[in-house]
């Protein structure tokens, strides 16, 4: 049997191993994989790696938005130049092309001859290739956007004795023609035409009516010359009565 100081001194032991136990798990908690440092450290680490990313998404979104503000740029000034380039070859597309293109019958093209359009023959359109239609029409609607009109084609008719011109007053605008051809030319260019055998003012042929009573207008006027650039045009502005 144990003396009770021998008791007692086992009591201390045991009560100390358990507090150098309880320690061990204290630290061990406090700088272990598993403890609460670790991890706070981790995030604040990964804090910093995200608002690095984050920085550089930035420096990726900006360089993106630039490219597109430079593509949009470049875009918008071909668009400029194409548009241009397009204006200025309606303008140059009524060039004078009379000339000798060589002893060949073959077709080249309708051009302006300084005063209407004509068929061109011969055995190399140059130095004029670009300058040529492949019909009357696109040749006569191309020289009336650029401000060519054929006054000799133009007739005062009735009681009208006036020229001619842009405003004119006409109670009908005819044209004297003798051939259904040159009646599909005028439909493409006034959408519908109406024509009868001949009678005043035309003396042969047939009276193709292309407007009606009024002043011509710009659109108008734009019509009327390019009919009157057309091969053989002969349009009569008549004026009944006061």
């Amino acid at each position: 049997m144990m003396s009770r100081t021998s008791t007692l001194w086992l009591l201390v032991a045991l009560s100390a191993c358990g507090g150098g136990d309880s320690g061990s798990s204290n630290t061990g908690s406090s700088s272990g994989p598993g403890s609460s440092s670790g991890p706070t450290t981790g995030l604040t680490t990964t804090g910093g790696i995200t608002s690095g990313a984050t920085e550089a998404g930035s420096t990726s979104t900006s360089t993106t938005s630039a490219s597109t503000t430079s593509t949009s740029t470049t875009s918008a000034s071909t668009s400029s130049a194409s548009s241009t380039g397009t204006s200025g070859g309606t303008v140059e597309a009524c060039v004078d092309v009379s000339g000798d293109y060589g002893p060949c019958e073959a077709i080249i093209g309708y051009g302006f001859n300084g005063s209407s359009c004509q068929a061109f023959s011969g055995c190399d359109c140059a130095p004029h290739c670009d300058d040529f239609a492949p019909d009357p029409v696109s040749c006569a609607l191309g020289c009336a956007a650029a401000g060519e009109c054929n006054p000799a084609a133009l007739h005062p008719a009735g009681i009208n004795k006036d020229p001619v011109v842009q405003g004119s007053f006409c109670d009908e605008l005819d044209a004297c023609t003798g051939d259904a051809e040159s009646v599909a030319w005028l439909t493409q260019i006034f959408g519908k035409v109406e024509c009868e055998p001949a009678n005043y003012p035309c003396e042969q042929g047939q009276n193709c009516h292309l407007l009606w009573q009024g002043k011509l207008d710009a659109a108008q006027w734009s019509q009327v010359c390019a009919a009157s650039l057309l091969p053989g045009a002969d349009l009569q502005c008549v004026i009944f009565g006061p």
